[in-house]
C-alpha cells in the first residue's frame, strides 16, 4: 500500500493546483493505477475473509 504514495510527487498539477492528468508522464499515472488497483484488491480481500 505504501508504493501507491509513491508517484504523487510526479503527478503535475494545473494553475488550480489540482492533479493535472494530461500533463502528467503516462507512466507515472499507469504506475499509479496498478498500485491503486493493488491496494484495492489487498483491502477487500482482507475484508471479505475476516468479515463475520
Amino acid at each position: 500500500m505504501q508504493d501507491l504514495f509513491e508517484p504523487f510527487p510526479r503527478v503535475k498539477l494545473d494553475a488550480n493546483g489540482d492533479p493535472d492528468p494530461q500533463a502528467t508522464d503516462d507512466a507515472v499515472l499507469k504506475g499509479l493505477a496498478v498500485h491503486a488497483q493493488a491496494s484495492a484488491a489487498t483491502m477487500n480481500w482482507g475484508i471479505w475473509r475476516w468479515a463475520p
